[in-house]
Parts: structure tokens; C-alpha cells; sequence
């Protein structure tokens, strides 16, 4: 979690089976949640903590950009779900992940969101940020994508299609 990735399988030291069994179980008990990759995503099963304040106390007193895009992902998670639970729906877990690239934290509706760490993410390395988002939307078929940033408004995509940004608190 501190390396900002979204963590799998191949993060442990100890046999798949038994880690599998393990994740399920703590799954069971709303520990943790399940997040599937898309079925057009070469990306693995990955799991996230239900409580972004035990993520926090597990990851240690360490701060940076990628220890912030690991907390910042978990809390929005735990956002997105409590906001399809208040109005009664049920929430497909998926992001998608490329064989190139970093991944894409979440599809809702075809359309991929990527949360980013800084404003400098959506400023100076609007690009290198974008390319994910956008891999996405054309394997997806999605004429629009979102950049999640710690900004304070949000700029919608283009009519005809792109990347627009939307600030963390969005859905608070």
C-alpha cells in the first residue's frame, strides 16, 4: 500500500491458495473488498480495506505521493460504495489495468475514472496521467473519462468526448 499500487495476489510472500483463502475470509467478515478486473483488463483480482483509517494505521506514520494515492483511493472507494448503498443500488467493483501503463482505479457505467495523488498530476503531467484514461476509454468504448484530483472544481469533458476532472470531495 505505501508504493501507491493496487495490491494483489503477487504482492505476498506465501502461496496463492492460501492467501486467496485468507483475503476471502477477511472479505467475509467486511475487512476488506474485492475489486475485479474488467473483462477486457489483463489485471488481477485486488482487495482494499473497508476502513481507509485502519489502511492508514497499517500503512505507518509515512507520508509522499504514493502513500496519499493509496489512502485517497480507499477512501473513495469506500465513498462510492456507501453512495450506491444509500440509494438502494449495487455497485460493480472493477478497474482496469492494461499491459502497459498504470491502471485505472474504477469503472462505473463503461466510462473509466483514474484517481491522481497532486494538482501537479492534472497540471504539468496532465499527459502522462491521461494516457491511462484514455487506453481505457478506447479499449472500453467510452467517449468520456475522469481524472479524480485534489482540485476544487471540476472541468467536464469535452462534448465531443475526452477527459474531464473531478475533485476528490465530488461525492461527499
Amino acid at each position: 500500500l505505501k508504493m501507491g499500487e493496487l495490491p494483489t495476489i503477487k504482492h505476498f510472500d506465501y502461496p496463492a491458495r492460501k492467501i486467496r483463502v485468507y483475503l476471502s475470509a477477511m472479505e467475509e467478515i467486511f475487512l476488506l473488498r474485492r475489486i475485479s478486473p474488467h473483462p477486457k483488463a489483463i489485471g488481477k483480482e485486488t482487495w482494499l480495506f473497508m476502513d481507509s483509517g485502519l489502511a492508514s494505521y497499517l500503512m505507518g506514520p509515512d507520508t509522499g505521493e504514493a502513500y496519499t494515492l493509496s489512502l485517497i483511493r480507499h477512501l473513495l472507494w469506500n465513498e462510492w460504495f456507501a453512495q450506491h448503498e444509500y440509494q438502494g443500488k449495487r455497485l460493480n467493483r472493477i478497474y482496469y489495468k492494461s499491459a502497459q501503463g498504470s491502471p485505472v482505479d474504477a469503472v462505473f457505467d463503461g466510462i473509466p475514472f483514474k484517481i491522481v495523488a497532486t494538482p501537479s498530476d492534472v497540471t504539468r503531467r496532465l499527459k502522462v496521467e491521461e494516457r491511462a484514461v484514455l487506453g481505457a476509454m478506447r479499449k472500453l468504448d467510452s467517449k468520456y473519462g475522469y481524472l479524480v484530483a485534489p482540485v476544487t472544481s471540476v472541468t467536464l469533458p469535452p462534448k465531443k468526448g475526452g477527459i474531464g476532472i473531478l475533485p476528490w470531495g465530488f461525492w461527499s
